[in-house]
């Protein structure tokens, strides 16, 4: 059963109450304790204090500044006495809160200020004056909104941009009219571009203490400057690996690009070093990094090595928690489930950290609206329209492995980042942002100096001369332009986006769960994760699309199933809460039992040859579709929920062209519904989306595809069965949802000709992970 627990409050003071209230404290919400025992007259004592190595968003003891224990007491500021909501006193800067017998001040602002305590333990009243003079962070921290979202904008919405952007709409190639320039700042003005509370409640984590200390996170990506000013405390010295063959030290992945280091940005999230006065700081800022750029070489072996295995140097009792992925393929056509690569990649779970295991944390893709293999394609399928998405993040078949989690993004408003690939297999979100110029995105660092990185002169001289056309790129990002006061060195940038943040902000929150608690294995995190993310953006609506003479919804919005999880293709579980997170770790009673692999419920019999014996006919343009029921036998609690699927139309046939016609619209047309024993409704596929090609059956040393086959051996699972017992009847609704061709697909050259054959889904088999 899921944890209940209501929709984050804005507050930060009522969540790090929550956090630190003492489970035997009667008296935590108030500021004084009651004593009827006869006592002396008191003494009174005074004294001034400076505190000493305050930090910024961590507790602070209160009580070593008094002589005695801690017993009728208050806070006085400014000749005012404060009161205590909800257990938390609020200072002009801080809170201070009252846990079991001890008193801590958390630092919000970072500023100075001055208090008084009084103490009165019956035989003296003491007043202490705390002078909190230097608070001990990071100058980009109170702009990170990813951790604690007060409504800034990192930066985004400099002075003068919609000036700025009014010139270069009507100026440069886009030649808007002045009516419609004025209409589009209108629009971009009235988004909602940060909203307070809209974060990853992060702050509440490290007021426990739980900063990711002995817990290691690998990058696998492009690179990762190992030198840079706030990562190089944490980079495991001589643990990296460069795998170009020629690099200058196979232990040094330092990108040597000149326009932005994707890995070094991607580190920074996961954990730039905190509270040493420089940049910002990480989601877990003790954690420690291993970075290697597999993105340089993509071969086989360098791919195992990625994954721990020999060669890696990584031990199997080290405490290697994650290892994060923040890239993936751009397709536009489903793979074969690859039970090697499966069995390969599941080493980190199997047998890293002692056997607890190491999590897979990937991006699910950004390709909602478009891809580079698509363009503009889903603005004619009516995907756009809709509000659907482009491509479903089940095509990359790994993302459906259950040691591995895909993960959306989010804004800094709370709903989905415009570009966040959707699809039954998310897990949970984390946020990422837009753009940096009218929305937050992230702050992290970047290349150092101005001459490197995604801040300096290169990057922005070529979005002016190759995105923008017209010379703005210095003035709309003047943080990245080194015309910030907090970043005349370029160390950083306010522009890194992308579900590729996404997925290191998840990573960071497993380090601090697994910091809080080093017991848990990788499928407890992973119910940790489920249990408390946030539902952000509750009100995201359905979708329903015609078709036929009927109406298919496509898109659920959040539902609750038949264990009390709510779920969203979208947002997984939801937005990740370190707060809640790290406060279930360090409570974790039970872990879970053994895990439960089934095997395969077969849907459809298969004769000798391996060809069904009755395959279900799917009816074009019809919203009732095909409907096959499973019978799974299994009284397993489902972890994840696995669909191996053959799906044939016979015109789908790569690089074909039938009356001058590119394609059969059969992969773009197919939506997939499926049904629990428990009612509990999953979108498998929604439709309109770019499947544009046979599936593809191998990809390595070069891709292989099977006409006539939309999957074939595809694996997708769906997460929104999460708790709930597999026993029982599945029910698998398949549909077409369109009747007509494709005729504008302007990318592609080409039109799509409606399929004038159905689609047969030839096996339909259910696997159940759980326990």
């Amino acid at each position: 059963m899921k944890i209940e627990h209501r929709y984050r409050k804005a507050t930060l003071a009522l969540m790090i109450a929550s956090a630190l209230a003492g489970c035997n404290d009667s008296d935590s919400t108030s500021s004084t304790t009651k004593n009827t025992a006869p006592v002396a007259a008191a003494k009174n004592a005074e004294k001034n204090v400076v505190a000493q190595d305050v930090q910024h968003w961590k507790a602070h003891g209160l009580n070593r500044y008094l002589s005695e224990n801690l017993s009728t007491w208050s806070i006085e500021q400014e000749g005012r006495v404060l009161t205590a909501t909800e257990g938390v006193i609020e200072t002009q800067h801080g809170h201070v809160i009252k846990r079991g017998d001890q008193l801590v001040y958390v630092s919000q602002s970072g500023q100075a200020e001055t208090f008084t305590l009084k103490n009165d333990s019956g035989t003296q009243t003491e007043t202490v004056t705390i002078k909190i003079d230097q608070v001990l962070g990071d100058p980009l921290a109170d702009q990170q909104w990813h951790l604690h979202n007060t409504g800034q904008m990192a930066y985004a919405q400099p002075e003068g941009i919609a000036e700025l952007w009014h010139d270069y709409l009507m100026n440069s190639k886009l030649r808007y009219s002045r009516e419609r320039a004025d209409e589009k700042i209108a629009e971009l003005q009235a988004r909602p571009a940060s909203v307070a509370g809209e974060d990853m409640n992060v702050p509440a984590a490290f007021a426990l203490g739980v900063t990711g200390k002995d817990t290691i996170v690998v990058v696998v990506d492009s690179g990762l400057e190992i030198a840079h000013e706030d990562l190089v405390d944490n980079v495991l010295p001589n643990r990296s690996l460069n795998f170009k063959r020629a690099a200058h030290s196979p232990t040094d992945p330092t990108y040597t690009g000149v326009n932005g280091d994707h890995g070094t940005s991607v580190a920074g999230l996961i954990a730039a070093k905190g509270w040493n006065n420089l940049g910002g700081r990480g989601v877990a800022p003790d954690a420690s990094l291993i970075g290697m750029n597999f993105l340089e070489t993509q071969s086989d072996s360098d791919n195992m090595i990625g994954h721990g295995m020999t060669g890696s140097g990584i031990s199997v009792k080290e405490p290697v928690v994650a290892f994060n992925r923040s890239y993936g393929r751009d397709l536009v056509s489903f793979q074969s489930y690859d039970e090697i690569d499966a069995e390969m990649t599941a080493h980190t779970v199997n047998n890293l950290r002692d056997g607890k295991g190491a999590l897979n944390v990937k991006s699910s893709g950004n390709s909602f609206v478009s891809s580079g293999s698509t363009g503009d394609f889903c603005q004619h399928t009516g995907a756009i329209e809709y509000g659907l998405t482009c491509t479903n993040s089940a095509l990359e078949s790994n993302l459906s492995f259950e040691h591995y989690i895909a993960i959306g993004a989010v804004n800094a408003d709370g709903t989905k980042s415009s570009y966040s690939t959707a699809g039954a297999n998310i897990f949970v979100s984390a946020p990422a942002g837009e753009n940096g110029d009218w929305e937050p995105a992230m702050i992290t660092p970047d290349q150092s100096t101005c001459l490197r990185g995604y801040a300096g002169r290169n990057r922005l001289d070529v979005l002016d001369n190759y995105v923008f056309e017209y010379a703005i790129a210095h003035d709309l990002y003047p943080f990245n332009a080194g015309k910030e006061e907090d970043n005349l060195t370029c160390h950083y940038t306010n522009t890194f986006n992308g579900t590729s943040s996404a997925a290191p902000n998840t990573s960071g929150v497993v380090a601090l769960i697994a910091s809080a608690n080093p017991l848990l294995s990788w499928r407890d995190i992973k119910h940790v994760l489920a249990s408390t993310s946030d539902r952000n953006n509750p009100e995201d609506p359905t979708v329903s699309i015609p078709a036929g003479n009927g109406n298919f919804v496509a898109h659920l919005g959040w539902i609750e199933n038949g264990a009390g999880y709510q779920f969203n293709n979208h947002y997984g579980f939801g937005r990740v809460n370190a707060g809640e997170a790290v406060k279930l770790a360090l409570d974790y009673k039970q872990p879970l039992p053994a895990q439960i692999k089934t095997d395969w419920s077969v849907g459809i019999a298969q004769n000798a040859d391996g060809q069904p014996v009755n395959p279900i006919i799917i009816p074009d343009n019809n919203a009732s579709g095909a409907e096959l029921i499973v019978e799974v036998a299994d009284n397993v609690t489902i972890e994840s929920m696995q669909f191996m699927l053959d799906i044939y139309n016979e015109e789908f046939i790569k690089d074909t062209y039938i009356n001058g016609r590119r394609q059969s619209t059969a992969g773009i047309d197919l939506a997939i519904e499926v049904t629990s024993p428990a009612g509990t409704k999953s979108i498998l596929l929604s439709s309109r989306q770019a499947i544009l090609e046979p599936v593809e059956t191998a990809h390595s040393p070069f891709p292989l595809y099977a006409d006539g086959y939309i999957l074939k051996d595809s694996l997708i699972a769906a997460n929104a069965f999460y708790g709930e017992n597999a026993k029982g009847k599945w029910k698998l609704r398949f549909l077409d949802t369109s009747g007509s061709g494709i005729n504008e697909a302007s990318n592609f050259h080409s039109s799509y000709f409606n399929n004038t054959v159905n689609s047969l889904v030839k096996k339909a088999n259910l696997r159940v992970v759980g326990h």
